[in-house]
């Protein structure tokens, strides 16, 4: 049941002067990693789209605060009660229990939006993006880039032989990463619903929650965007992120750039959380963020993994010349 409350507070966006938005869908302990994405996106979607941070699960007295806070940043706030799976226990490793709150967005993003980018907080905005916020996806499908299966070396300890056919139809080549999507209003309404009782009904076949509904509803009916505008964590272990000139990472797994100072991120990241905390001081009781000045011992630890990684990289090399051919010769969609 919406509450008269979250009706008042939601309709904040209802004058608004466009019918585009990026989205995200925030708990707690990702709260600080989607306002510091947010607000890179917003440094482009000026004139395109609104910027809107659904909130979820927080307490009650924070919602206010919260809300003002992101109106404040030049975003939209939304607000959405607690949402997640019948059994959190079911929620493991780097998932929270956000995941699936994006599966009820249906119900409370305003309806004005009708062409709609979701975006996973645990990103960094890092290249061009204009297409992406101006893409308009045809009805009934969703634009999506792939996970890693598609490079044809996923290992049986993350995808057991028999995950993708308890998903139906789904195949490598198409199986995608769900941490970025676009859609229209009219196929979230639909698809979205459909997901969340696709999960419900077989949790033990949805070894990645709401991505692995997402899969199995949607199946042949994806654009596919090119990593680029999806380059997850796999990536990164290949040494191609020079090469392959991403617009948007994602840190996918652990260890997430905010929280850890050592490989394969190297400080790289770490920055921005922490600015944004010592900018706004009433967002750190929701910040687990290592400061930026390490200690000796987490530095000789950089070092450390920095001397595995050049070690390892020889590994890698067959890997990271199929990633970019492959790349190439695909011709995805905004390449």
């Amino acid at each position: 049941m919406i509450s008269s409350e979250m009706r008042r507070m939601n309709s904040i966006s209802q004058s608004a002067p466009v019918n585009r938005c990026v989205v995200y869908v925030t708990d707690p302990g990702f709260l600080v990693p989607s306002i510091v994405s947010a607000r890179q996106v917003l440094k482009q979607a000026s004139g395109l789209a609104d910027v809107v941070v659904a909130l979820n699960g927080f307490r009650d007295e924070d919602y206010a605060r919260l809300s003002k806070l992101i109106s404040d940043l030049g975003l939209v706030p939304c607000v959405m009660p607690y949402v997640c799976s019948p059994d959190p226990r079911s929620f493991t490793g780097h998932v929270p229990p956000a995941a699936m709150a994006r599966l009820e967005l249906p119900k409370y993003l305003p309806s004005v939006y009708q062409d709609i980018l979701y975006m996973d907080g645990d990103t960094q905005i890092v290249g061009d993006i204009g297409a992406l916020l101006e893409l308009t996806v045809p009805k009934g499908q969703v634009a999506a880039a792939p996970d890693s299966l598609w490079l044809g070396y996923a290992t049986k300890a993350r995808y057991p032989k028999d995950y993708l056919p308890g998903l139906g139809h789904v195949r490598e080549s198409s199986y995608f990463n769900s941490g970025i999507l676009a859609l229209s209003r009219e196929t979230m309404d639909s698809v979205f619903p459909e997901a969340l009782e696709f999960f419900l009904k077989n949790s033990e076949k949805c070894l990645y929650h709401d991505q692995s509904a997402l899969n199995a509803v949607m199946a042949d009916r994806i654009v596919q965007l090119s990593p680029r505008y999806n380059f997850i964590t796999d990536y990164i272990y290949l040494g191609v992120l020079n090469d392959a000139d991403p617009a948007i990472i994602h840190f996918t797994g652990r260890p997430k750039p905010w929280i850890n100072a050592g490989w394969p991120w190297f400080n790289r990241f770490i920055k921005q959380y922490s600015a944004l905390v010592d900018e706004f001081p009433e967002l750190r009781p929701f910040a687990k963020v290592v400061a930026p000045e390490y200690s000796s011992r987490i530095e000789r630890g950089i070092e450390k993994t920095r001397r595995r990684y050049r070690m390892a990289f020889p590994i890698t090399a067959y890997r990271r010349w199929r990633f970019i051919s492959t790349l190439r010769r695909r011709g995805y969609f905004l390449n």
